[in-house]
């Protein structure tokens, strides 16, 4: 099967909107949307090939970028493309379609029909680098909790495994109403049945409730999450189509000192597999982010690392 190493850029602009570059006609695919990018060329590293093609398409010099997302995927052509996506978050001069071609800046994508292998940058696209886990409730939690989403927090999983049923869900029933002005996504970490009862925005799954399902338990417009420690793991979050990842332990954690972390090289290896988002989870820290970046991470996920304590 022939590969092809193609580099692909998500660029935001200050509104929030993303470019988005439209197939030109008689070419392969024509009226498609996509990622501005292109292929690598021999002896060209990924940061010079990203320069030189947005250059190319969009008339841009890129100033500063970072990696995002790596994803692998077979068209039926008989063709396997490696695409390589970075974040740019720098650039000088205005974007313009260069080579003729129709570009957008926009916020939803929904009415647009893209290449097959862009998909899954989508979910990349629409997700934050960090993802804040509550401790097990104590006396200061309700105030911890205030201050963890004033750091401005997206995405926050509600964690309480000392808790039973009914109390989780008294819980996590406040926190949503706690969570509602900040605009922070809270995430349920329990059974499906309680999830849908306290009407959450999101659930996640433990490695042990990853395996009940062999499809996707909930609507698209419900946020899923799972946790993997291996590659066993990942194959079946994609087969009941989770919108992301948490992936560990990266590094030793004190919540689980018996379990052997996979380091920064296997957990590079694994993302390289995956076509979902992953964050990396354990003993992570915010000084850790470019370093997952570096690794293919969409980002970090912690407990002690994000979490407001007193």
């Amino acid at each position: 099967m022939k590969s092809l190493h193609v580099v692909a850029a998500v660029i935001r602009n200050s509104k929030g909107e993303t470019l988005l570059s439209k197939r030109l006609p008689n070419t392969i695919y024509a009226g498609l949307w996509e990622f501005p990018g292109g292929k690598r060329e021999f002896n060209e590293s990924v940061f010079q090939t990203l320069k030189r093609e947005l250059f190319e398409e969009l008339g841009i010099e890129v100033t500063n970028a970072r990696p995002l997302i790596h994803i692998n995927h077979d068209y039926p052509e008989n063709k396997r493309i490696h695409l390589d996506i970075w974040q740019v978050e720098g650039w000088n001069g205005e974007p313009f379609g260069k080579e003729h071609q129709e570009i957008q800046w926009l916020t939803d994508f929904s009415h647009l029909t893209f290449l097959e292998a862009n998909y899954p940058i989508l979910k990349a696209v629409q997700l934050p680098s960090t993802i804040a886990i509550t401790p097990e409730p104590n006396g200061d939690f309700w105030y911890e909790l205030e201050k963890t989403l004033e750091t401005g927090i997206l995405f926050l999983q509600f964690r309480a495994h000392s808790l039973e049923n009914k109390q989780y869900c008294e819980y996590a029933e406040k926190i949503l109403k706690i969570a509602q002005p900040y605009q922070t996504k809270i995430l349920l970490n329990t059974d499906l049945k309680s999830a849908q009862q306290v009407k959450s925005q999101g659930i996640h799954l433990n490695s042990q409730r990853l395996y009940i399902y062999n499809e996707r338990p909930v609507d698209k417009n419900i946020i899923l999450s799972v946790s993997c420690h291996n590659l066993e793991d990942i194959k079946q979050a994609h087969k009941i189509d989770a919108d992301f990842i948490l992936l560990a332990p990266v590094k030793n954690t004190l919540s689980h000192l018996e379990k052997k972390p996979i380091g920064w090289f296997e957990f590079s290896q694994l993302t390289e597999q995956s076509k979902i988002p992953i964050y990396a989870l354990g003993g992570m820290k915010k000084n850790d982010l470019s370093i997952a970046w570096a690794h293919g991470a969409q980002g970090i996920a912690a407990i002690r690392g994000l979490w407001q304590c007193r």
